[in-house]
């Protein structure tokens, strides 16, 4: 999701959008304009509400990410273990956010609880890396065991 209000339509593949399949939302998170946009509203606008000066949010569900998250001995609070400099240097701790049912207004306040201090977070259902411009989120959000090519 884009902050400029820009977001991928709903059950949409970033990596296959052109910009006129993506839907537009006010701030506040209303559809104005465009396809309809992912089920994952609440989850965005609490990066947006934690970090303003975050440039986009990048939602990943990667099968790695996603089985990592239901590991019962993970460190909530650093649930990535650091294997590459890039990781530390990059991305830092990735705190868990419990699982919530995808599209969950009971998402919100747990992203407002993390992303105020972490540049990426590990989600019950993939991973979620905020920052700008998108490019380096994406890049970020590879650097990790967390992600597949």
């Amino acid at each position: 999701m884009l902050r400029a209000g820009d977001v991928p339509r709903s059950g949409g593949h970033g990596g296959d959008l052109e910009p006129g399949q993506l839907s537009k939302l006010d701030l506040s998170g209303r559809h104005v304009a465009g396809d309809p946009p992912t089920k994952e509203i609440p989850l965005h606008m609490g990066f947006y509400e934690a970090r303003p000066g975050c440039g986009a949010v990048v939602h990943l569900h990667s099968t790695y990410a996603t089985a990592l998250s239901c590991l019962a001995d993970i460190d909530p609070e650093d649930a990535i273990p650091p294997v590459t400099p890039y990781v530390v240097m990059r991305v830092g701790k990735v705190p868990l956010v419990p699982y919530t049912h995808p599209g969950s207004a009971d998402v919100k306040p747990l992203i407002l609880a993390k992303a105020p201090n972490h540049a990426a977070v590990l989600l019950g259902n993939g991973t979620g890396n905020l920052g700008s411009p998108v490019k380096f989120n994406i890049g970020g959000a590879s650097a990790g065991p967390f992600s597949i090519a």
